[in-house]
């Protein structure tokens, strides 16, 4: 049975290159441009992961995590944060919200796919 990712982040261009690797790894992605879409897809769709980028308009990632975790239906669902901001507090504020793990936008391309099957 295939796992779904649900990508959420404000650049397409990112969108489309995590879509890619996770193709690769032969697994089904959903893509949300923001917050607010990535919440209400939720209600109809059946998550095994969530792929969260910190900095987007009105709902940071931060508060996502947070949002995602008081939801019974979602609350242990593997969250992996991703941002540019890779510095050391952007990183614990990501594990304090409820993330399970981090990754810096900079190295996306070689662990990612490590990332995501540790946690499925």
């Amino acid at each position: 049975m295939t796992k779904t990712i649900m990508i959420i982040d404000d650049d397409e261009s990112l969108l489309t290159l995590v879509g890619k690797i996770l193709r690769r790894e032969s697994l089904t992605s959903i893509k949300a441009p923001n917050a607010e879409i990535a919440l209400s897809l939720v209600e109809a769709i059946n998550v095994d992961l969530f792929i969260i980028d910190i900095m987007m308009p009105i709902i940071d990632g931060f508060e996502l995590c947070r949002i995602l975790r008081q939801d019974s239906r979602t609350a242990n669902i593997p969250i992996v944060m991703l941002s540019i901001r890779d510095d050391p507090k952007s990183i614990n504020e990501s594990l304090i919200a409820g993330a399970n793990t981090f990754i810096s936008k900079k190295s996306i391309c070689s662990n990612l796919s490590t990332a995501v099957h540790s946690l499925l």
